[in-house]
């Protein structure tokens, strides 16, 4: 079970730019970098690693319990994340063209600290509820393959252009 415990090893670290931020917005110090560590985390890394679990992981853990909604309380939580995220964001933005952090302070504490503790509840839960039974019904090479497919999607591929057999559908002889 491990390639999936190490593709997913920086979620958990990533969690930490959240503190960072929220200590960043609580004293009102130079708290645009850190909260944009968090957001950059966010963006470019929790939520696509989200959406790649929705078409690996997600759907492997469907096929093991044989049932298409087996996951369904994970993914619904992946976009309730997502949103939060978009929150997040909006709010940042606009505390950026405020004169002010005071009034943004409190909604962004609360994503901070709320966005920390839902994605690391998600994350060990996942953990707990799905690699137990991935690893025990999936082969390495099916695990191996899973983690892979789910590093892809993280990052924006898409599935490869595959010719069935090669041959050449444009005419030319």
């Amino acid at each position: 079970m491990s390639p999936l415990f190490r593709v997913r090893a920086h979620l958990h670290k990533g969690l930490r730019t959240l503190h960072a931020a929220a200590e960043a917005v609580d004293k009102v110090d130079a708290w645009e970098t850190p909260l944009d560590a968090a957001l950059d985390f966010l963006e470019n890394e929790f939520v696509p690693a989200c959406n790649g679990e929705n078409f690996t992981m997600l759907g492997a853990v469907n096929g093991i319990f044989r049932s298409p909604e087996a996951a369904n309380v994970m993914m619904h939580q992946h976009d309730s994340i997502r949103r939060m995220v978009e929150d997040l964001s909006k709010i940042v933005k606009a505390a950026r063209e405020s004169s002010s952090l005071d009034e943004f302070r409190t909604p962004l504490l609360m994503l901070l600290y709320g966005l920390y503790s839902v994605g690391r509840v998600h994350l060990e839960s996942e953990e707990t509820a799905y690699f137990g039974p991935i690893s025990d019904y999936l082969s390495e090479s099916q695990v191996r393959v899973l983690s892979e497919n789910l590093v892809r999607l993280s990052e924006g591929s898409s599935a490869p252009n595959q010719e069935s057999d090669g041959d050449s559908t444009s005419g030319a002889d």
